[in-house]
């Protein structure tokens, strides 16, 4: 018979290493960038356009585009 081995399927919620430097990037960019204009751009009722040109410049825009496209060519993971 036979099996099929665990090692050769990573879990759904494992991160690859492209993944996980999104991952923190995005938290770094949420804490120093998002947070301190959360409530004027509420009170204001839209985006920042510092924050829209933040979010392009950190490569945050169009993730799931491939690169040739202009986008970093990740997962919506």
């Amino acid at each position: 018979p036979r099996h099929c081995s665990h090692a050769a399927f990573p879990p759904v919620t494992a991160l690859s290493e492209d993944e996980q430097m999104m991952r923190d990037s995005a938290a770094k960019f949420a804490q120093e960038i998002l947070a301190p204009q959360a409530i004027p751009m509420d009170q204001a009722g839209q985006m920042a356009p510092e924050v829209v040109s933040a979010l392009f410049e950190n490569g945050m825009m169009g993730i799931e585009a491939p690169s040739e496209y202009g986008g970093v060519g990740l997962g919506f993971t």
